[in-house]
């Protein structure tokens, strides 16, 4: 994860988080819901276990 969108979201607290396949990771994926938010990103295609969103 990009050290500055790790800075961007730390205020986003139980919202819906939109984002592009680009920012599919574990670790921002941790992040988001540690802070009570539903991340929407599409998984990469390279993923193992694909990730559902809606």
């Amino acid at each position: 994860m990009s050290p500055v969108a790790s800075g961007l979201f730390d205020d986003i607290i139980s919202f819906y988080v939109l984002g592009d396949a680009g920012y599919d990771s574990d670790r921002y994926r941790r992040e988001l819901v540690s802070n009570n938010n539903i991340p929407v990103i599409p998984g990469r295609k390279n993923r193992k276990i694909p990730m559902d969103y809606d």
